[in-house]
């Protein structure tokens, strides 16, 4: 299918967040599209604002977001088989892998929930919740580090809004939302 629309990424520039209104807007389609891959047992393992298309009404403020399109489902599996992931090996995008993932633990819809909570830290701190640099400490900071709390660059996010947001980057998988 040819798409229409540009990558999440393109909406986010660093240092500049979006508003609690856009990223409700983006959030929105955005689980209620991993839900229904997480229904029929396919877990992404790649999300990332690169294959996240989004396609506007307006590309101005007041944006209104009406069509999304998770893509690139490359390194997805059916979470009811085997994984495809050898020992000792780590697939996805460094930024948004879920701790359980880099430790080659079992991954499940919480991983991509991981992912996804990383995704709409960014968009309202203009920033990732780590960082680093070089690959080696961004996985000691996942593995042992939380994130910097959200309020402190977003204070005028509703406590509803940071509260998901925090349990979704959650270091523990335990602590995260159980389904999107």
């Amino acid at each position: 299918e040819l798409l229409e629309g540009r990558p999440l990424r393109s909406y986010m520039v660093e240092g500049h967040p979006l508003s609690e209104a856009e990223v409700v807007s983006l959030l929105r389609p955005m689980l209620e599209a991993l839900d229904y891959a997480h229904s029929k047992s396919v877990v992404h393992r790649d999300l990332k604002p690169e294959n996240v298309m989004v396609r506007t009404r307006s590309l101005t403020p007041p944006w209104e977001f009406y069509h999304l399109k998770l893509v690139d489902f490359g390194l997805a599996f059916d979470s009811q088989a085997s994984q495809l992931t050898r020992s000792g090996e780590i697939f996805g995008t460094l930024d948004y892998l879920a701790p359980e993932r880099i430790q080659g633990q079992n991954d499940d819809v919480r991983s991509d929930l991981y992912a996804v909570g990383v995704m709409a830290y960014e968009m309202l701190a203009g920033q990732n919740p780590f960082k680093h640099t070089n690959p080696g400490e961004a996985i000691l900071q996942r593995l042992t580090q939380d994130a910097t709390h959200l309020s402190e660059f977003c204070p005028t996010v509703t406590p509803r809004l940071v509260h998901l947001i925090t349990s979704m980057i959650a270091r523990a998988p335990a602590q995260r939302p159980a389904s999107a």
